[in-house]
């Protein structure tokens, strides 16, 4: 029940694609002595909320999402499964995904970076450069399409639902 009202809550903005997962929060001190045991949350899976970052970034040009997908791209992840889910959620709102643009949009710089002034610290905001280059980098991934995968992305009109299905049917559920 907590899960759907979670979905729920999100799917306002966004398709939720994978399932929930209730996750561990890591303990702080503080946290330790009010948990007395443990605490856990409802969350999307790391990988979903990369692949909705991509869609977000691909869609607007907020320094915001850049800044979280250079964060992002220093942890470990599925790549593989962050491009799919990258390309059906970009699908599901009739903005079919498309490498070049992505990066173009990367590469433009046409962002906002002093909207990054109040929510980072100025001695640990790194260039703009860096930020760039580490997208750049790190998202180079996004490019190796699957032959589905770049069909889909062919269908601006969403009327290749049945290939849709196909790709999601071929997720492998994450733990």
């Amino acid at each position: 029940m907590l899960q759907q009202k979670f979905v729920d809550l999100f799917a306002r903005g966004s398709d939720v694609i994978l399932s929930v997962a209730e996750r561990d929060v890591v303990l702080t001190y503080v946290l330790r002595i009010l948990a007395d045991g443990g605490l856990s949350v409802i969350t999307l899976h790391f990988e979903e909320i990369v692949a909705e970052k991509v869609r977000a970034s691909y869609q607007r040009t907020t320094a915001r999402d850049v800044y979280d997908l250079f964060q992002f791209q220093q942890r470990p992840f599925d790549r593989d499964l962050v491009r799919t889910l990258a390309v059906l959620k970009c699908w599901l709102v009739g903005d079919p995904f498309d490498p070049d643009r992505f990066f173009a949009n990367i590469r433009s710089g046409r962002y906002e970076w002093g909207d990054l002034t109040r929510l980072i610290r100025r001695d640990r905001r790194p260039e703009t450069e860096t930020v760039i280059a580490g997208c750049m980098e790190g998202y180079r991934f996004l490019q190796d399409l699957s032959p589905y995968e770049a069909e889909l992305a062919k269908d601006p009109h969403q009327r290749r639902k049945d290939l849709f299905e196909s790709i999601l049917k071929g997720l492998s559920p994450l733990s």
